[in-house]
């Protein structure tokens, strides 16, 4: 750091907590074709105020010169879901010019050298990145939920004798938390124990590497360091809400001083019995200016905390949402097998919005309509695999309508 240098870190296979070694880095870099798995980078990348979040992309897509740019396509694409905006090709071996075709291969597969029969048209995909990046790279993130990664349960599980892959939520309640997030369309970051200790509760939200948050969910945990459950506990008192998937905590981790640490949770946990109920569906605590939702419908609890979801996913849609000064950025992907034409809804004060085809380069304003509770929805089509970034703007804007 002191020279300068700028280091790119896949921190993934450790059995440390992957989150705070990806947060050490200057690029947090991941792989794979798991939206899921590669949130743990760029959220490491997010809660710490760094610019981008990487990938090695097209790891593996099939054996030598089988894969296609289509297929590469659809693996950018994927990475994009996950809040990677730094996309690297992963499969370029040096060859000496003087090598017979093919030449020296790299053993990962995918091909991106002039042997490849896909290379005179690799500018095209190049320039399709280029697009959706620079939109990607210009704005901030825009998630509403920090999500707290149990990784003292995972620690606590016994093993077969093998060193197991640490990777991302796998393995964890975070997993199927942060599946369901996804699914039901509410944007967030992974957060780590000691990650948490740079969040603070300013101006009415929850601040993390320069980005606002709605709301802490916290999966099943049976085991939780007690500075931890305080740190959740003062950014309540604070005025946050904090959301309990199943409860809280059970134990403390490690043996060190155990009984004290024992009781010292017990202690707190005790003052934190739910005193408010909504319809025996949800159950809080209200905790100084805050609340911390103890018992009840993990969507339900987000939604009497006023956390908003993109009901857009309804539709069959993907999406990553980033933020500009006058609005959002949405890159919009269509992963099903039919092709999308109608209305989209977006949870943001809309006034206008445009449309920017990466692929073609094509652009244009968006045709709006307001529904009858106030919703703004945007017209898109979409054919299979196509996406599409639409801008939106708390102004109104006039300019050419998109075709």
């Amino acid at each position: 750091a002191g020279r300068g240098a700028l280091i790119r870190d896949q921190a993934h296979g450790s059995p440390a907590n992957v989150l705070d070694l990806y947060a050490a880095a200057g690029i947090p870099e991941t792989e794979g074709a798991d939206p899921l798995r590669m949130k743990f980078a760029s959220s490491a990348a997010h809660v710490t105020g760094k610019l981008l979040a990487s990938a090695e992309t097209c790891t593996w897509l099939g054996e030598h010169y089988s894969s296609t740019l289509a297929d590469a396509k659809q693996r950018v694409d994927v990475t994009f879901l996950g809040g990677i905006n730094h996309v690297f090709y992963h499969g370029t071996a040096f060859s000496p010019p003087g090598e017979p075709w093919p030449g020296f291969h790299f053993y990962a597969a995918v091909e991106f050298d002039p042997s490849n029969a896909f290379w005179p048209d690799f500018p095209i995909l190049n320039a399709y990145v280029a697009r959706v990046q620079s939109f990607l790279q210009s704005t901030r993130p825009a998630n509403d939920v920090l999500l707290y990664y149990p990784i003292y349960d995972r620690w606590a599980e016994r093993g077969d004798g093998a060193m197991p892959h640490f990777g991302g939520p796998q393995g964890t309640t975070a997993q199927a938390a942060g599946q369901m997030l996804l699914n039901r369309g509410y944007t967030f970051d992974f957060i780590s124990d000691r990650l948490l200790n740079g969040v603070q509760f300013v101006h009415g939200s929850l601040q993390a590497g320069g980005n606002n948050y709605q709301a802490i969910v916290v999966p099943e945990t049976k085991l939780m360091p007690l500075p931890t459950l305080e740190k959740l506990v003062a950014l309540a008192q604070a005025g946050a809400s904090i959301i309990f998937e199943k409860g809280l905590p059970s134990d403390v981790p490690g043996l060190g001083s155990l009984d004290d640490r024992r009781a010292g949770l017990q202690q707190l946990e005790a003052r934190l019995s739910a005193t408010k109920t909504d319809d025996d569906v949800t159950a809080w605590a209200e905790v100084g200016r805050g609340r911390m939702y103890l018992q009840g419908d993990a969507e339900k609890m987000l939604a009497h905390a006023g956390v908003r979801r993109e009901a857009l996913v309804d539709h069959g849609l993907s999406f990553e949402r980033r933020a500009h000064d006058d609005g959002y950025v949405y890159f919009l992907l269509n992963r099903g097998t039919a092709a999308f034409a109608g209305w989209v809804p977006l949870a943001s004060d809309t006034k206008s919005a445009a449309l920017f085809e990466p692929m073609t380069s094509q652009h244009g304003a968006a045709a709006l309509r307001s529904t009858s509770a106030g919703a703004v929805e945007a017209y898109v089509q979409l054919a299979p695999g196509a996406s599409v970034l639409v801008k939106t703007f708390r102004k109104r804007l006039d300019g050419p309508a998109y075709a």
